[in-house]
């Protein structure tokens, strides 16, 4: 039988931007974290404190690396520091190709005329879903192959992305490996993964956890996954 390891996986999204609050598709345009959205970062960092990280990735675009930077810079238990962050272009957002950088309306616009959900739609000239879940999932395979060699009993990695690479994160532990809800929020991951409701929960800074066996050689089979914590923003109520 193969040894198996359980890894935790902290995930959060990366803080406001000015294209956020205006509500602009941004994708692989590289926005910097605004005023607000460096005050949620900081404060998403104190409700980690106490998390012991051994290993910390984010995407290289500014947002997610930056939030990153301030959960670290926060952390009172873990070795590594915000100089020990890791980015990685496959944790991106979604490239929306032409599209990015109009106004959200108008893609969900956009999605009404071609009847689909506007988180579903496919971009002309960009990415499609499924070529988000392809390289969040070749991601994740190799992120928790690495943290399986460490010499920790359970070691923890801290990832900071974005909103649609979260989504598909949350699909492929949901409907590839069968991840199982202890928060009622995600009952129905569905309902959860839905536009409207996706939009509502998947807060800037949110973050969520899962708990994830894995076993195999080089540990790249995942035996099993839970979901211990989904979109938690109880820091964003402290900021004014």
């Amino acid at each position: 039988m193969s040894e198996t390891k359980t890894i935790v996986l902290t995930v959060v999204r990366h803080g406001q931007t000015d294209a956020n609050k205006e509500r602009i598709v941004q994708g692989f345009i590289d926005t910097p974290l605004n005023e607000f959205g460096e005050k949620q970062a900081e404060k998403a960092g104190k409700a980690l404190r106490d998390v012991v990280f051994h290993q910390a990735y984010s995407s290289d675009l500014k947002r997610a690396h930056r939030t990153c930077q301030h959960i670290l810079e926060q952390n009172k238990v873990s070795e590594i520091t915000s100089k020990n962050i890791v980015q990685d272009e496959r944790l991106r957002e979604q490239n929306f190709g032409i599209h990015e950088n109009i106004p959200i309306d108008k893609w969900i616009e956009m999605a009404i005329k071609a009847k689909v959900d506007p988180l579903d739609l496919p971009p002309e000239s960009g990415e499609t879903n499924v070529d988000v879940r392809n390289r969040t999932r070749e991601f994740l395979k190799s992120a928790i192959s690495k943290a399986a060699t460490l010499n920790e009993n359970q070691p923890n990695i801290l990832l900071v992305s974005h909103g649609l690479t979260i989504r598909q994160l949350i699909k492929i532990f949901f409907q590839e490996f069968g991840c199982v809800s202890k928060v009622p929020e995600i009952s129905d991951p569905t309902e959860l993964l839905a536009a409207r409701k996706f939009r509502e929960t998947c807060l800037n800074t949110s973050w969520s956890q899962f708990v994830i066996e894995v076993s195999g050689k080089d540990y790249e089979d995942i035996k099993s996954v839970e979901c211990h914590e989904v979109f938690n923003d109880k820091h964003l109520k402290e900021i004014n």
